[in-house]
C-alpha cells in the first residue's frame, strides 16, 4: 500500500435498486461521484470492502488501491 493512500478519502455513491440500496466505493479521482457524497477513510474503506458493505466501482476499481502490494 502506498503511504499517501493512508490519508485518502473514498467517496461512496448510493444507487437505489429494487432489492435495496447499493453502496458503491470510488477513489477520489473517479468521474462517477458528482460531489457531496459521503466519504470513508482508507481504514473504513478496507473494512467495508472486506465485509462487502460497499461494492467497488467498475469504472475506477478502487480495490486495486486498498490491497497491499504482493
Amino acid at each position: 500500500m502506498r503511504p499517501d493512500f493512508e490519508d485518502a478519502i473514498w467517496p461512496v455513491t448510493l444507487h437505489r435498486r429494487s432489492g435495496g440500496v447499493l453502496q458503491e466505493l470510488h477513489h477520489a479521482g473517479c468521474w462517477v461521484p458528482k460531489g457531496g457524497e459521503a466519504t470513508l477513510t482508507t481504514a473504513e474503506a478496507r473494512v467495508q470492502m472486506a465485509t462487502h458493505d460497499v461494492r467497488p466501482c467498475d469504472a475506477c476499481q478502487p480495490e486495486r488501491f486498498l490491497t497491499p502490494y504482493a
